[in-house]
């Protein structure tokens, strides 16, 4: 009966740093930017070049364009989330954070 007390502790450890492992990369995986299909990579450009410009009208500009793939069903809700995001965020002034999001979005796609 001892070892059977002894390894249970060892069980539950294993059992533990599997479980916190599996759910930090599964929040990883969730929360990296969605590869596109080949027809939105241009618009990853577009929006990066608008806001590494800090220009605010290009930055609408794209996120019309965008509007109107979603409402044609070119664009799918997670690449429109993201799409959204960074403009948002372009939007509200934190233009560093979006150039890096927008990076982040361009490096994404090139391991498709």
């Amino acid at each position: 009966m001892s070892s059977n007390g002894s390894s249970r502790p060892a069980i539950v450890a294993i059992v533990l740093v599997c479980f916190i492992g599996l759910t930090i990369w599964g929040v990883r995986w969730y929360l990296r930017p969605p590869v596109v299909s080949e027809g939105q990579l241009r618009y990853i450009q577009l929006l990066r070049t608008a806001v590494s410009a800090q220009n605010v009208e290009h930055v609408a500009g794209v996120e019309r364009v965008l509007k109107k793939k979603v409402e044609t069903s070119e664009l799918t809700e997670r690449e429109w989330r993201h799409f959204q995001w960074i403009i948002e965020t372009a939007q509200s002034g934190q233009w560093e954070r979006a150039t890096k999001a927008c990076e982040g979005f361009e490096q994404a796609q090139q391991y498709r």
